[in-house]
């Protein structure tokens, strides 16, 4: 297996449970008392930063453009 961090391993075990044991998965992890698994769902999070920045001072110009003096 090549060099994986361990949050990786994690996920490929957990991955290779949920695989082998499917809606038994937490009863086989001794979770007794879960309720049923109705399936897996995404866990990819997308993300949009905003940063604001403040110039000094900003021109409007003839043409349209816009010049920053600091």
């Amino acid at each position: 297996m090549e060099n994986l961090a361990p949050r990786h391993v994690k996920d490929l075990v957990t991955g290779a449970l949920a695989e082998t044991f499917g809606n038994d998965l937490f009863a086989a992890l001794g979770l007794e008392d879960m309720p049923s698994i109705t399936g897996s769902l995404p866990t990819i999070v997308r993300a949009v930063e905003l940063q604001d920045w403040e110039m000094d001072y900003v021109f409007g110009l003839a043409t349209g453009d816009r010049a920053h003096i600091e």
